[in-house]
């Protein structure tokens, strides 16, 4: 892992307060499995727009209906420090932040694998039990859903970490 991603994310992990690595309880972390992220703020799962899969189709949220562009499994890193987001409907395509930015309010994408640090995500505990935030390991930033919206289609993006309940997920 680089200095800068270390540092990345001890600063972001202390400003999020007592933060610990994924808690037991949570969704298996690298056993293969699929799951859906659930925002705690809208009960919408985290998704690919329409379900396509071509490269840089944006991540939305979307009511939960057990579709595979809805379900993700993590890989770990090679250093195993983060994880892929891989999407069920094609395991070849990857979460991740177009262009690597590094900008808050950058809507996600869908891309191929690519093993580059936009793509890779650490999953935390909040501290107070509700729900996870996740970290993008390149960014340093948290996946929230855009302007804290509850609608279907509402974007998913990366922002600094706030607290709200839209930069929560379980």
């Amino acid at each position: 892992m680089t200095l800068r991603r270390r540092l990345t994310t001890v600063l972001v992990t202390a400003a999020l307060g007592t933060l610990a690595a994924i808690a037991p309880t949570a969704p298996a972390m690298a056993d293969g499995s699929y799951w859906s992220w659930v925002n705690v703020n809208s009960g919408k799962c985290l998704g690919v727009g329409g379900g396509d899969m071509t490269n840089g189709t944006k991540i939305v949220q979307f009511d939960c209906i057990n579709h595979p562009d809805q379900q993700w499994s993590t890989v770990p890193t090679a250093d195993g420090n983060y994880y892929h987001f891989r999407n069920k409907a094609n395991p070849n395509k990857c979460l991740g932040v177009p262009g690597g930015s590094q900008a808050a309010g950058v809507q996600l994408v869908i891309w191929d694998c690519l093993n580059h640090d936009d793509q890779f995500w650490s999953v935390l505990a909040t501290g107070d039990g509700n729900g996870y935030a996740i970290l993008n390991a390149n960014s340093g930033l948290i996946i929230g859903v855009g302007a804290g919206s509850t609608q279907n289609g509402a974007p998913v993006v990366q922002w600094s970490w706030e607290g709200h309940a839209d930069q929560r997920w379980k």
